[in-house]
């Protein structure tokens, strides 16, 4: 345990990856999500490392650009390590300087994919264009707890002890497990893209995520996750299950104002739109000390997969396509996305995926 009131009650070391299998999980997987936006400036990063069995990382990262140019690499490269504060392959790396404080990570030249938001609404996505050489490092510090899920509202533990916590990854297919768990944490970080030899300053805003559980991804309806933080310092958090129909049936988020974790349910969320360009939007939070208080938003770009489903437990079952195809069965969509809050303005990232109906 930890005296860190950012730990949320974990011990430090929870905030490292495992190392090596775990008894009673054959099917281990560990991401470390990031999602940070500078909407001043138009650029936006999602880096994911994805560990398996304690023992193999293969990675993917996305870097949105002014102008609608977006860079792609899945890294399908796999490397092993044994350091649980720093781990990566050849090209990505994630450094725990301080547990649940403080993260370096960096890219080193990596031959990205150049596509486009345009692209992304016409079709797939070519993988034999142009590529870009990407090198990065960014500082990030934490603005808020961990927000461990299951937490904040009763009912939601109870439904992350079943399917949803599969889908989520956060618990084993034996069920709960200490060792096993989803939280996030507000942040923000500065530091340096380079761009085939053109270096830009990046000062971002948005979240990190550690998930660490057993994963099955099939029967998963549509989801939404969004996370912001605004400049007076308030932020927000969520994640939802939403059917075809739009009802939801997982809801859980958070509003940090003032220091303070207010728990939320989502009690009004739009439906997965297949517009690539995605209609302005809102999110009602639901709390007790706040009521309920509205957040409406804007994707400022969209990178889009389409696929047959959600099945099996990695990208390699379910097979997407990068881009929208019309028919498509499911469609997911990742986008750096402006928010309003009682008429201010704070950045940070949405993602929604929807069946077709």
């Amino acid at each position: 345990m930890t005296s860190d009131p950012y730990a949320s009650g974990l011990a430090p070391e929870a905030d490292h990856a495992w190392v090596g299998p775990m008894e009673g999980a054959p099917q281990l997987v560990e991401t470390f999500n990031l999602w940070l936006n500078d909407g001043p400036r138009g650029i936006c990063i999602n880096f994911g490392p994805h560990l398996r069995d304690g023992q193999d990382i293969a990675a993917a990262a996305s870097i949105f650009l002014p102008g609608g140019k977006i860079l792609r690499r899945q890294m399908g490269d796999q490397a092993r390590y044994d350091d649980p504060r720093k781990f990566g392959n050849q090209y990505l790396t994630y450094e725990c300087v301080e547990p649940f404080r403080r993260w370096i990570y960096r890219l080193d030249q990596v031959p990205m994919i150049v596509t486009s938001h345009d692209e992304m609404a016409h079709g797939a996505m070519r993988t034999d264009g142009p590529t870009a050489l990407v090198s990065a490092e960014i500082h990030l510090t934490t603005r808020s707890p961990a927000w461990i899920m299951g937490e904040l509202v009763p009912e939601m533990k109870a439904q992350l002890a079943a399917m949803p916590g599969l889908w989520m990854g956060c618990r084993l297919r034996s069920g709960p497990s200490p060792l096993a768990r989803r939280y996030e944490q507000l942040a923000e970080a500065a530091g340096t893209i380079t761009v085939d030899s053109e270096t830009l300053a990046f000062n971002g805003t948005g979240m990190r995520a550690h998930v660490r559980g057993e994963r099955e991804l099939t029967g998963m309806p549509g989801h939404y996750w969004a996370a912001a933080v605004f400049p007076s310092g308030k932020g927000f958090a969520m994640v939802g299950y939403q059917e075809a129909d739009g009802r939801t049936t997982y809801d859980e988020g958070h509003l940090w104002i003032d220091g303070v974790m207010h728990p939320a349910r989502i009690t009004a969320a739009p439906p997965m739109d297949r517009n690539p360009r995605s209609e302005p939007f809102a999110y009602d939070f639901t709390t007790a000390a706040h009521g309920t208080v509205r957040i409406s938003g804007r994707d400022t770009a969209s990178f889009v997969w389409s696929q047959e489903g959600w099945k099996g437990i990695g990208a390699e079952q379910m097979k997407p396509v990068y881009g929208l195809i019309a028919d498509a069965p499911l469609v997911m969509k990742q986008s750096p996305a402006a928010f309003t809050w009682d008429g201010e303005t704070g950045w940070g990232m949405r993602e929604i995926s929807g069946q077709l109906a």
